[in-house]
């Protein structure tokens, strides 16, 4: 073998052996929790600390079915999760009927917790109702509580459509707090006034 073949061979082999260990393409990224996030896809914006909830994560998945996490927790450990993502790969608006289609299949998935999930040995509904804060935010709410090996927690749940996404709130007690020191409607209720405030 020729000495210009060898060291194309050579040549080809390294570029093969790189593109075999190259990193691949990350499927998300952690964002910067101590400032104002601004949602690329909705605009919203949510600033570091809501009421006694402070910012503590953000991570974006670049699957949009996956979406966008905003997570909030106390001192308490109360903690507050705002959700937002795609219901399929279309770029229509997701209509209400969808949205509460949508909901409803989280409300079962939750309630099912205990046949899934060993450590939630009971799940109560609580009740549920509609979220309406005109201009823009229209959904549904719920609120459960669960017996997680032997503490309770109120878990609620908020969804609401955005545009092209669903907007979901998730938010559960600490079992060190009472549900006075919860503070959920307050929290909702700046995250829905943030929502209303996009241009």
């Amino acid at each position: 073998m020729n000495r210009a073949l060898k060291l194309g061979v050579g040549l080809c082999c390294a570029v093969c052996g790189m593109a075999l260990f190259a990193a691949p393409d990350p499927v998300y990224e952690r964002r910067p929790f101590l400032e104002e996030y601004v949602d690329a896809d909705t605009g919203v914006r949510l600033p570091p600390r809501i009421g006694n909830y402070r910012k503590n994560e953000v991570v974006k998945n670049f699957n949009p079915m996956i979406g966008t996490v905003i997570r909030y927790a106390d001192s308490q450990g109360n903690c507050a999760d705002v959700y937002i993502y795609s219901l399929d790969t279309s770029n229509l608006d997701v209509s209400r009927k969808a949205a509460e289609a949508h909901f409803k299949e989280i409300k079962q998935v939750i309630e099912s917790l205990p046949k899934r999930l060993g450590h939630v040995k009971e799940v109560v509904p609580l009740g549920e109702e509609a979220l309406k804060r005109p201009p823009k935010v229209d959904g549904r709410c719920a609120s459960f509580r669960l017996s997680i090996v032997g503490d309770l927690r109120i878990s609620e749940l908020a969804v609401f459509p955005f545009k092209r996404k669903i907007v979901k709130i998730r938010a559960s007690t600490s079992p060190y707090s009472s549900r006075d020191e919860f503070h959920f409607a307050d929290f909702l209720e700046a995250v829905c006034r943030a929502f209303n405030a996009v241009k």
